[in-house]
């Protein structure tokens, strides 16, 4: 906001620093160097620290840049760009979004930021930050006094001098306030133009001479840079002296340092245009009112919206500026309020824009005088439009989430890990059958959970408590008789700090899924055990009329060939035919032998009279041989398992023993078979020269793999060059 030079006549316009002051946002300003220097009542309550330990200070050695580095950013790309920056900002510290602008000028940075959908009750704090300013106000008085008489001794010096030889005499206050030492050297006008700011040179120059010309007083301001390179601001004023044939001669004048009283006006200037700058950046509208309701002044946003230039507004009322309307009537209303009421007033209405109805918040102060009487207001309006917006979306949002809840059958939760406290959703009130609102805490779930998850139940709550994410955790709890299945996930927001602030978290309810899945898995297990009997009774089948036509079919005529041979045999027979005779009775022994073995071992009747204990110690001793010591351990003696399982066994540790005769080469060897905890377990291990682990099973070992894996276990087979080998297999019994 600004005010035009018309507005001296008021007589009680505030200053720009008074109107920031009196808003209710957060204003600070920082040099080139990010120096702070200037902070408003706004955020030094914010920031919980007392200005003067703020100004002057650098804004890094005040604020941790790693909680505030999307703020830092902002400041140096707008130093760097020099150009406004209007930007949506997140302080985790705070827990809050601010709307930000920053404003580059020759001196630095202005920032402004307000908290986005926050309105701050502002009344209490604006009357007593206006009091605070009467009082500043009088202590600026008081010392720009001080300063003034402190110019008026010492700072001045005074000269003579040649207007033809432009040799001058200095006093010594002229030699000082140049910063020489007095007499230290000869001026003339050449010494000091050296000494000069370059701009200033030729306007002096002309000064005097053409006071010369005129033989009239002169006046002029010089920049002089001292020694150590100080510049500093000269006032001059003199008198051109003339002889008694009235012709000029000599210039005397009276130089006064004005650094100090310079510097100050220039840095009023600046803060001055800062302000203005700024109160026409910001988005809200800004507007004084006199106290007929007349507009003294108003900003750029106030012009933007009302569509006129600031100079047509001037001095018109609410009624010739708004028409006839609702929000021109409830303006005027206002103002008289809070003229007769000396107090702030803040109110919310619709106001028909040119661009379409918006919805403003508005805070009406009063302004006062040095004797405390009321001059007039000043206006802060804030478009809230988006606000009520995001509220009315958030409202439907939520409508929705409760509609999803409840058709999910789920609830949700928050955590809060510094204050401890729980908030449930309805939906968790619903799934828990509890009523809405009662109060609830991390502890409920030990009330409800049953006796098996309670341990869950417990990790859950610690996980919660020690601000760790939850990965999804099942429970099942009591709901008015029934027992329901809840899956319970959660996800960690971290404060400013990196530290946990809240838990955030889900709660399913799983029951119906559970259950269909456990119906599905068990119909699964019917029909895999289904399969395995099958292909097992098939195998066995087929195995049996293997060995039944091996031992009725071949067996015999092998044996009935060796009958006829036998009758060959005479005591006449040349030597060359009894050697062929012989070796074929021999082939045919060994012929009958094997037929004998491979039937046995297609049909272990061992099996089928005795059990799988001794099926097992029978392969054990049939294939020991004096090279090969195969020891057999089964425990229990009588082994609890379905006959189908005993000839899965029996099939899986015959073909594993002849693996490790055919292809070990080993010397002993054990097969041990026993049931932990519901499940059998057998071991097969041999010293022998043990193989690298193929990318491809052999047919022997892909066919036990596949048919543990019909058995619904696992198989675990370690093996390296010249170490044996150590096979695994378990099989659950349920």
């Amino acid at each position: 906001m600004y005010y035009s030079q018309n507005n001296a006549r008021t007589g009680a316009s505030p200053t720009l620093e008074q109107v920031l002051e009196s808003m209710p946002y957060v204003c600070f300003a920082v040099d080139p160097t990010f120096t702070i220097t200037m902070v408003n009542q706004q955020a030094e309550h914010l920031w919980g620290i007392p200005r003067t330990e703020l100004i002057g200070q650098k804004i890094e050695h005040k604020f941790d840049r790693a909680l505030f580095d999307g703020a830092f950013s902002a400041l140096e790309h707008a130093a760097k760009t020099q150009l406004p920056l209007r930007k949506k900002l997140h302080l985790p510290v705070y827990q809050q979004w601010i709307d930000a602008t920053i404003m580059p000028t020759s001196h630095g940075l202005i920032v402004y930021f307000h908290e986005i959908g926050e309105l701050k009750d502002t009344q209490d704090k604006l009357l007593k930050e206006h009091k605070r300013l009467q009082e500043a106000e009088k202590a600026a008085s008081a010392k720009e006094a001080m300063m003034k008489e402190a110019e008026l001794i010492g700072q001045f010096g005074s000269y003579t001098a040649d207007i033809k030889t432009k040799q001058f005499q200095f006093t010594d206050g002229m030699y000082y306030i140049l910063g020489y030492e007095p007499h230290s050297f000869t001026p003339t006008l050449e010494l000091i133009d050296s000494s000069s700011h370059p701009d200033d040179i030729p306007k002096v120059r002309d000064i005097l001479a053409q006071a010369a010309i005129d033989k009239q007083p002169y006046e002029y301001n010089r920049r002089i840079f001292r020694p150590d390179g100080q510049m500093r601001y000269m006032h001059c004023k003199g008198k051109v002296i003339c002889n008694q044939a009235g012709k000029a001669t000599q210039y005397f004048g009276i130089v006064h340092d004005i650094t100090d009283k310079t510097i100050a006006e220039l840095k009023a200037q600046e803060k001055e245009a800062q302000w203005k700058a700024l109160a026409d950046a910001v988005p809200d509208i800004i507007n004084q009112w006199d106290l007929q309701q007349r507009l003294v002044t108003g900003n750029k946003p106030f012009e933007k919206e009302t569509g006129m230039a600031l100079e047509a507004l001037q001095g018109k009322t609410p009624s010739e500026i708004f028409g006839d309307t609702e929000f021109a009537k409830k303006t005027i209303h206002i103002h008289k309020k809070v003229i007769e009421s000396r107090k702030p007033v803040q109110w919310e209405t619709l106001y028909a824009s040119a661009e379409g109805p918006k919805c403003y918040h508005l805070v009406e102060s009063p302004l006062f005088d040095a004797a405390g009487n009321v001059t007039g207001t000043l206006e802060v309006a804030r478009d809230i439009s988006d606000l009520k917006a995001v509220e009315a979306e958030l409202r439907k949002s939520l409508a929705i989430l409760q509609q999803s809840e409840e058709l999910a059958q789920m609830g949700s939760w928050e955590y809060d890990n510094k204050s401890g406290g729980l908030k449930w959703s309805d939906g968790m009130y619903k799934l828990f059958q509890l009523p809405k609102g009662s109060r609830v805490t991390l502890a409920t779930y030990l009330d409800y959970v049953i006796e098996a998850d309670k341990s869950i139940a417990e990790r859950v709550i610690n996980s919660i408590k020690a601000g760790l994410e939850l990965k999804e955790e099942t429970l099942r709890i009591h709901q008015n008789g029934d027992l329901i299945t809840l899956k319970i996930k959660g996800v960690v927001i971290p404060d400013g700090f990196g530290k946990t602030a809240k838990v955030l978290g889900l709660d399913l309810n799983i029951t119906d899924v559970k259950r269909l899945e456990e119906e599905n898995l068990e119909l699964k297990l019917k029909q895999q055990k289904d399969l395995l009997l099958a292909i097992l009774d098939t195998q066995e089948n087929e195995t049996n009329r293997i060995a039944e036509s091996l031992h009725n079919g071949l067996g015999q005529l092998l044996y009935a060939t060796k009958l006829n041979l036998i009758q060959l045999e005479t005591p006449h027979l040349q030597d060359k035919l009894s050697n062929a005779l012989h070796k074929a009775n021999t082939l045919l022994d060994e012929a009958i032998d094997q037929t004998r073995k491979l039937s046995h071992e297609l049909m272990p009747a061992t099996l089928e009279q005795f059990g799988l204990r001794a099926a097992l110690q029978d392969i054990c001793t049939m294939l020991s041989n004096p090279t090969l010591d195969i020891k057999c351990l089964v425990s229990p003696k009588r082994l609890p398992i379905h006959k189908h399982l005993k000839l899965a066994i029996y099939r899986i540790t015959q073909e594993l023993a002849n693996n490790i005769v055919k292809h070990a080469r080993a010397t002993k060897a054990s097969i041990k078979l026993c049931i932990q905890h519901g499940t059998l377990m057998l071991n097969v291990s041999d010293n022998g020269i043990g193989f690298e682990h193929p990318k491809t099973k052999g047919i022997g070992l892909k066919t036990i793999h596949d048919r543990v894996v019909l058995l619904g276990g696992t198989t675990n087979i370690e093996s390296a060059s010249g170490k044996g080998t150590v096979i695994n297999i378990c099989i659950p019994l349920n």
